[in-house]
């Protein structure tokens, strides 16, 4: 059956407003951090567009641009306060049509979410409120704003747009999602005010019926406006779908021509950006409701990974269509792949927000599995094609030496890949196991067709020596062995009740019913889970003051899921505390106030990692051989990390 009957509906045409789009997904708008100093658009922006483009959405919804300078949210932000931003972003929007997609700019202001570094100064919003409790490290009050300042803010808002049009975007999107600031006003929880901006729905919404008034009267009555809200804020007195289908109803009658249904705000990260632990479209039911109520067409964001699905509900009219977000960082081409019967090449999301979430420290977008990501130019002039067919021998068939053996093997190389587990995978297999990060097992199984496909000789179930190294005669072997957790850091009287997290996660059936796990940070909890899951008792030792220290070296938006896990299954923790030996009956515990030694019966040891290497590294260099060494066996690290670094080994070869 061709692919485009299987998702007809996702690939039909759509209207909204008078904007003819050619199917109904749109690449959503996310933040890069790519912008100049001055929020100009950058050579590297437009790279990054450019691949995304050659997807092939209905429309590309450029990211957010702040209207004014106060607006902006972090260092690297678009802005669209000034003339001098347009003939930029008409190059942006040029080059986006010469692929065939339509083009929306994201517009808004940031409200209290920045910093005084950002914006130079205390930030604004409707109400001098936090949105996180004193004792948070982002609490922080803003400066409520005055009826005359509102004003400017709508004068600057509706500017903005006219930019937008005169660039030669197709449609603007208001941002009043997400905590920025006209979701503050939107919301109870962020607008207490008294006068005609706050109070009851209608007040609530009035600077953005005011800024919609504006645009239609300065961009005419034909130009095209999204709008994007909360379906649910996810924050006890916040916006919830009854009052989200209040705002949408208010906002169509004040002329946008659709809403697109996201969640969450600042103080409900994970909602924003939802993590593998949430089903598929979880802002589904919310969309559903206000399509039921408005006339316009309505489309939701957030974690969408089941196209079926996807489909079955545009079918069923919950929705008028889709926004893609991290799977088109993942793989720009998903779209071309779904639609033309190449399914299964894509590059799925996993959903680890590991790189594309860490621009809440202002760095620069990036994709754990897409290396070219934001580095588009950069590598576009190292591809040229190698002078000569080489035979590489790459050991380790986890992510560092399945990415490299990939790229190798696409550049014409014959590739010989070892792995000495009797499958594919390294580390991913057991990460695959932890709850709520099942979907890393897509990543084994998308090398594992690529590496078929490039006739790659893959042998697992053996670790070579030397000799098979000498008998194979390869002119590059490239080391991806990857790390182990380091058993000897403790003083162990009785190894035979101790084991590595490693082995706990890959046997959880050899081990007795009572667990302490030694470590607090991210692959000790995710041990902790897992066994907890497995229906054991655990108990976590760890270091740091309380909870809010447990995996700190894992993502924000990751992190309340993690804490609501260990609740969930009972996790005991002692704080505060190292084991610092361990014998057949006790584990000896110091710490700030504690001084004991723990009964046991089963200890798994989740602290550091060391790498791994064979030990006749130094033959092969006898042997005239170059050797590369890649992902953790040069020093534990992350899989962003490993699969950089195999994309840029297979680029060398």
């Amino acid at each position: 059956m061709p692919n485009q009957i299987r998702y007809q509906h996702l690939f039909s045409p759509l209207k909204i407003g008078n904007l003819s789009i050619d199917n109904r997904i749109i690449a959503a708008a996310t933040v890069t951090n790519l912008a100049g100093a001055d929020g100009g658009v950058t050579d590297r922006l437009i790279d990054l567009y450019a691949a995304r483009a050659a997807g092939n959405p209905g429309l590309i919804t450029v990211e957010m641009s702040a209207v004014a300078p106060t607006g902006r949210a972090w260092h690297y932000m678009l802005g669209i306060w000034d003339d001098w931003f347009i003939p930029d972003f008409t190059k942006l929007v040029e080059m986006i049509h010469f692929y065939g997609p339509k083009c929306s700019l994201q517009i808004g202001h940031c409200g209290r979410q920045t910093t005084r570094a950002i914006v130079g100064g205390r930030p604004l919003a409707p109400s001098s409120l936090s949105q996180f409790p004193e004792d948070h490290p982002s609490y922080m009050l803003p400066r409520a704003l005055s009826p005359g300042e509102i004003k400017e803010i709508i004068d600057d808002t509706s500017a903005a747009a006219y930019r937008a049009k005169q660039a030669g975007f197709d449609a603007v999107e208001i941002h009043a999602a997400h905590g920025y600031l006209f979701h503050q006003f939107l919301s109870p929880f962020g607008n207490i005010r008294n006068d005609d901006y706050g109070g009851n729905t209608v007040n609530r919404c009035r600077i953005l019926i005011d800024v919609i008034s504006q645009i239609k009267k300065k961009c005419g009555p034909d130009f095209c406006i999204f709008c994007k809200i909360d379906g649910n804020e996810h924050v006890a007195g916040g916006i919830n779908v009854e009052e989200a289908t209040k705002i949408a109803g208010h906002l169509e009658n004040a002329g946008v021509d659709s809403i697109l249904v996201s969640g969450g705000c600042g103080a409900s990260l994970e909602w924003i950006i939802p993590t593998a632990h949430m089903p598929s479209a979880p802002n589904r039911a919310e969309a559903k409701a206000i399509n039921k109520q408005v006339g316009i067409p309505v489309g939701i964001v957030g974690k969408i990974d089941d196209f079926h699905l996807a489909d079955s509900i545009i079918a069923k009219h919950e929705i008028d269509y889709i926004a893609l977000a991290r799977p088109l960082l993942s793989d720009p081409e998903l779209l071309n792949k779904l639609k033309n019967g190449k399914e299964e090449d894509i590059r799925h999301c996993i959903f680890c927000n590991e790189k594309c979430n860490s621009i809440e420290d202002q760095y620069v977008i990036g994709c754990s599995l897409n290396p070219l990501l934001g580095q588009e130019r950069v590598y576009k002039h190292r591809s040229e094609p190698p002078q000569s067919k080489r035979k590489i021998a790459i050991i380790g068939g986890g992510p560092a030496g399945l990415k490299a053996a990939k790229v190798a093997a696409e550049r014409g190389h014959e590739v010989h890949l070892f792995e000495k587990k009797p499958c594919l995978g390294g580390q991913v297999n057991l990460v695959a196991k932890i709850p709520g990060k099942e979907p890393w097992s897509r990543i084994i199984d998308y090398y594992q067709r690529a590496l078929a496909k490039l006739n790659v000789y893959v042998t697992c179930g053996q670790d070579p020596s030397i000799d098979t190294i000498r008998e194979l005669a390869p002119e590059i072997v490239i080391i991806a062995t990857g790390a182990v957790p380091d058993l000897n850091l403790i003083e162990v009287s009785d190894s035979t009740k101790v084991t590595s997290a490693f082995e706990a996660i890959a046997n959880p059936e050899v081990l007795e019913d009572k667990v302490v796990v030694v470590g607090g940070q991210k692959l000790a909890v995710d041990t902790a889970l897992f066994l907890a899951s497995q229906g054991k008792r655990v108990t976590i030792v760890a270091r740091g003051k309380n909870e809010a220290d447990l995996a700190r070296n894992t993502t924000r938006s990751f992190r309340p899921h993690v804490i609501k896990y260990l609740r969930e299954h009972r996790v005991h923790t002692i704080f505060s505390a190292s084991v610092t030996a361990i014998d057949h009956e006790h584990l000896t515990i110091e710490g700030v106030s504690i001084e004991k030694r723990l009964p046991y019966k089963q200890a798994v040891l989740a602290t550091y990692l060391k790498p791994v290497f064979p030990s006749y590294l130094s033959e092969i260099h006898k042997l005239g051989i170059r050797v590369y060494r890649i992902g953790d066996c040069v020093h534990p690290r992350s899989l962003a990390t490993a699969i950089c670094e195999g994309f840029t080994v297979g680029q060398m070869t």
